[in-house]
């Protein structure tokens, strides 16, 4: 890595790590490719498959645009360089279309993975407002922490009101993706999880079928 790809500070590359996994993991399903191999995109192997190169185009594009990473983070998490993740972010925005398949793709995608990243911010904040009673009355000898409010007050909460948004938004993306693989124009499948997160699932080849 070049002194232009310096390093993150630990505590920044702490927090943008997570993102980038997620980011990574989704796209590496998605293509049928290997995570890791996703992941760290400098690796230094001679010679990738197409599917790999793809996903790690696509992979750059979405952390970028989808889980709010800058280039510079990118390059520190995937060991590529500024110039090259530079590059597959422009070849896929030069790519999409408004209304293509590849523009429904990537909104799915999209919605897929903000909707993954809220979920873990939304459980991360249930944790610290979990402890924090548990410290406030523990102190004050009140013994256990009384429950959490309900999920129904959603309004007086950010963190689930993000996490049902995202919610609502990965269903219509997935919808219109469904729609573009029952009408032949792709060939996979969003589909969620509660337990597991995000999968994509293969509806049949139908790019090799015609």
């Amino acid at each position: 890595m070049s002194g232009a790809d310096r390093k993150l500070k630990t505590e920044n590359y702490d927090a943008a790590r997570p993102r980038w996994i997620v980011a990574a993991r989704v796209v590496a399903d998605h293509e049928d490719v290997n995570a890791v191999q996703v992941q760290f995109a400098g690796g230094g192997e001679t010679r990738a498959g197409a599917g790999l190169i793809r996903a790690r185009k696509l992979s750059f594009y979405l952390g970028h645009v989808a889980a709010g990473l800058s280039v510079h983070e990118l390059a520190n998490l995937s060991k590529a360089t500024r110039k090259t993740i530079r590059e597959h972010i422009q070849a896929v925005e030069d790519e999409r279309d408004d209304g293509s398949p590849l523009a429904v793709e990537l909104d799915a995608l999209t919605a897929e993975i903000q909707l993954i990243l809220a979920r873990k911010d939304y459980v991360a904040q249930r944790r610290a407002v979990t402890l924090a009673l548990a410290a406030d009355q523990g102190v004050g000898g009140m013994g256990a922490p009384e429950p959490l409010p309900p999920l129904a007050r959603a309004a007086l909460d950010p963190a689930l009101d993000r996490l049902l948004a995202t919610w609502h938004a990965a269903d219509t993306a997935r919808a219109a993706w469904a729609a573009l693989c029952a009408a032949g124009e792709a060939a996979l499948l969003i589909t969620h999880d509660d337990a597991a997160g995000a999968a994509v699932s293969l509806v049949t080849d139908l790019r090799e079928a015609s």
